[in-house]
């Protein structure tokens, strides 16, 4: 398994290096909301006190359909836009199979 593959195993997928998707649910009524993050557009610079760029930020107020209660969601990048760390407040990030799980609707059990 690459480097590349652990580091977004089971909470993130990329979707052509563009794209980000990420998996969140709220700790209060457990909604699951998928958000997808455009890293070069969404993501802004991070400059030191030199004013030299240091990496890339995203930060995003998520909002569920169910209780409406903001999850703040934070994911610094490198100056190559690879994932560096994550912070999550109102929530938890779970994987893509997680929120499948989560957003499938359970088979009918009636006999047709």
């Amino acid at each position: 398994m690459t480097w590349w593959k652990r580091l977004f195993t089971g909470t993130a997928t990329r979707d052509g290096g563009r794209y980000l998707y990420v998996y969140v649910q709220c700790d209060r009524c457990g909604t699951p909301v998928r958000v997808r993050v455009d890293i070069y557009n969404d993501a802004a610079v991070e400059f030191d006190d030199r004013e030299r760029e240091i990496g890339y930020v995203w930060r995003k107020d998520i909002v569920d359909a169910k209780c409406f209660r903001p999850i703040h969601a934070e994911i610094t990048f490198d100056t190559a836009r690879r994932e560096i760390t994550r912070h999550i407040s109102g929530g938890h990030y779970i994987d893509d199979a997680t929120y499948t799980a989560l957003t499938t609707p359970p088979p009918s059990t009636r006999n047709t």
